[in-house]
C-alpha cells in the first residue's frame, strides 16, 4: 500500500484489493482477527498510504476513510483504541502532521473516531467505578448480615440433626413392614407331565 509508482493504475488496483480484503476481515467482526490486526500492526501500511495519497478525489483514500468509518459505526472497541492510540495520537509524518490534520479539510471520520474512543474510555471508567461501588456495598452488606448468619447457621444445623433423627426413627419402624411386604414365598407346583420335579 505504499505510494504509487510510474504505472499507477496497476498499483491502485492492487491497493484496493488489499483494502477490500482487510475490510472483509473487519466485517466478520471476530475478535481473533482484530487482535491479529493489532498484534501485527496491519493498519500501519494503510495509514502510510493514506498520508502518501492525496485525500480529496482518491479511491484508495476513500476506501481507507470508509474502513475507519465502519470501525467507528460498529464501535469495535479494540480497533478504535488501537487506531487512536497508535496512529492518530503520534504523528509519524516528517512534517509533523497527524492523520486528523491530513484528513480534516475533507472528512471528519478520524475526528469522529477519536470522539468514539473518548466516549468508550469514559463509559469504561464509569463501569469500573460502578463495579467498585457495588462490590463495596456487597462487602458492607455481607459484614452486617454475617453476625446474624452465625446464629442462623446453628439453628439450621440443629434442624437438620432433628430431621435426621426423625428420619432414622421412621426408617426403623417402616423396615418391618417393608420386609414383610417384600418377602414373597414362591412355591413350585408340579404339573402332570412335568418331568423335572419327579422325586
Amino acid at each position: 500500500l505504499l505510494p504509487a509508482s510510474a504505472n499507477g493504475s496497476g498499483d491502485r488496483c492492487l491497493k484496493l484489493a488489499a483494502l477490500r480484503f482487510l475490510r472483509a476481515i473487519l466485517s466478520v467482526k471476530d475478535e481473533f482477527y482484530n487482535r491479529h490486526i493489532i498484534q501485527h500492526n496491519l493498519f500501519e501500511p494503510v495509514f502510510e498510504a493514506f498520508r502518501a495519497n492525496p485525500v480529496g478525489d482518491n479511491v484508495v483514500s476513500s476506501a481507507i476513510v470508509e474502513m475507519c468509518d465502519f470501525v467507528q459505526r460498529q464501535n469495535i472497541n479494540s480497533l478504535v483504541e488501537y487506531i487512536v492510540t497508535k496512529h492518530l495520537s503520534n504523528p509519524s509524518n516528517p512534517n509533523g502532521m497527524s492523520l486528523e490534520d491530513v484528513a480534516t479539510p475533507y472528512v471528519t471520520t478520524l475526528t469522529t473516531l477519536r470522539k468514539q474512543y473518548e466516549d468508550n474510555t469514559k463509559s469504561s471508567r464509569k463501569q469500573v467505578e460502578g463495579c467498585m461501588l457495588s462490590s463495596q456495598n456487597h462487602f458492607f452488606a455481607s459484614t452486617l448480615v454475617g453476625s446474624s448468619r452465625m446464629g442462623m447457621s446453628e439453628k439450621v444445623m440443629e434442624d437438620q440433626r432433628k430431621f435426621r433423627e426423625a428420619d432414622a426413627e421412621e426408617s426403623y419402624f417402616g423396615s418391618d413392614e417393608s420386609t414383610e411386604a417384600s418377602a414373597i414365598v414362591v412355591h413350585r407346583v408340579s404339573l402332570p407331565g412335568d418331568e423335572t420335579n419327579t422325586r
